[in-house]
């Protein structure tokens, strides 16, 4: 008897700790994504067994897996927080917040919102992502303590902390540099 090959997937991802380098791993058929961790020489790796997805922290040069959540809907993670007790997933068209400590899983947005890019903001608590409302794109924040969203600003489809300050772009594709209130400082290229 022949066993059927195995099917292999190929991720490119940069870990923490290689500058600009870039590696390329080849997992499992089980295998539904695999996103950069801040944790040196680990990723996030979520794989799908029969019933459910399931999220481990993986240590590629060891293959070593530690198990941290699982969800019968597929998911994907987005970013980690600066503490890393938080990752932002997209599950369900949905941004969610897990608290992998505590293993709670915390509605960002709910499935009407249509939503861009999202990342933690440089204060502990607050998620920043952008939402299309109509025509225009929006930048929201979301208060992890209160967990109330509130609009930050109009016409960006992009906001990423930088330094103490923020980068902006908007829906013709110019970059700016912001202040801390999201004051625009000057346009960039």
């Amino acid at each position: 008897l022949q066993k059927p090959a195995q099917l292999k997937t190929f991720f490119q991802v940069q870990l923490s700790n290689l500058g600009s380098k870039q590696r390329y791993f080849s997992l499992t058929g089980h295998t539904h994504s695999l996103n950069f961790s801040k944790i040196p020489n680990q990723l996030w790796l979520v794989e799908k067994n029969d019933a459910d997805y399931q999220l481990y922290l993986y240590q590629p040069e060891t293959g070593n897996k530690r198990f941290y959540f699982k969800s019968k809907e597929p998911f994907t993670v987005i970013s980690e927080d600066p503490d890393m007790a938080l990752l932002l997933l997209f599950n369900n068209k949905q941004i969610k917040l897990l608290d992998h400590n505590r293993e709670t899983l915390i509605d960002i947005s709910d499935v009407n919102q249509k939503i861009g890019f999202s990342t933690f903001s440089q204060t502990r608590g607050e998620v920043l992502f952008t939402e299309k409302i109509g025509d225009t794109w929006h930048v929201q924040s979301f208060d992890v303590k209160t967990k109330l969203q509130k609009r930050l600003l109009k016409g960006f489809l992009l906001l990423l902390p930088w330094q103490q300050q923020f980068i902006a772009a908007d829906e013709k594709g110019q970059f700016y540099l912001l202040d801390d209130q999201f004051q625009v400082v000057k346009q960039l290229c």
